[in-house]
């Protein structure tokens, strides 16, 4: 029985784990020119492999055990061990991915993402760092110089990037990023966010859905032209 068992570990430790792929090292290394949010992507890199490294020890364990329970030809205490073995192997990786997923919950803190953007594996936090832009390709901050009016973004209290665009270096929702562009051009046409397409009909608006928050609907008013009277 000792020697099943001891072949099996060693047929399974020979296995390729995915950890094997992952890179540890930022490409800055080469250069030397690394920074803040490359310390931030050595940790991610190191924490995702132990969490590979972690998963492949989970397997052999979980093997171990099952094999020793189902070979154990109705002996009580390597009924009991076999037991153990998986129970306490699968508790312990429940714990594990639960501190993997507390630290990213922790760096999106840091980061003032949101908790929605937080992935088991794959959170890009590195490229969040340098760039500002969001795991969904927002940007937070409007204010840079190279973000134009129209650009996705998550900030502030507009905090869903299919609704939200820079205007003026401020996000905001689309129906007021509609309103700032007919302001600009001197139209008087407006646009405003209304609770229901009942409400914009009443007006004399044409409702639009997709460029307000919290379901709301985007009112479109017809522009009004002034009338002069003649003497």
């Amino acid at each position: 029985m000792r020697r099943f068992i001891s072949f099996l570990a060693l047929s399974l430790l020979s296995l390729p784990l995915p950890g094997a792929a992952v890179t540890i090292l930022p490409a800055c290394t080469d250069s030397g020119n690394c920074g803040t949010c490359q310390f931030l992507e050595l940790f991610a890199n190191w924490a995702e492999a132990i969490m590979y490294g972690l998963g492949g020890a989970a397997v052999l364990m979980i093997a171990i055990g099952g094999f020793m329970w189902i070979l154990s030809a109705g002996n009580p205490e390597r009924v009991q061990t076999g037991r153990k073995i998986l129970i306490e192997t699968i508790v312990g990786l429940l714990i594990a991915f639960l501190g993997y997923l507390i630290v990213n919950i922790a760096i999106a803190a840091l980061m003032n993402a949101d908790y929605d953007e937080v992935k088991l594996f794959g959170t890009d936090w590195n490229t969040f760092c340098e760039v500002g832009v969001t795991p969904g390709g927002a940007v937070t901050d409007c204010t840079v110089s190279t973000v134009g009016n129209g650009t996705p973004c998550k900030a502030n209290s507009c905090k869903d990037e299919t609704l939200c665009v820079c205007s003026n270096q401020v996000c905001v929702e689309k129906c007021t990023f509609a309103e700032d562009q007919y302001e600009e051009v001197g139209s008087t046409t407006t646009a405003t966010c209304v609770a229901t397409t009942e409400e914009c009909a009443s007006t004399g608006g044409s409702p639009n859905t997709g460029a307000c928050l919290n379901g709301q609907i985007c009112c479109i008013s017809a522009p009004t032209t002034s009338s002069t009277s003649s003497p």
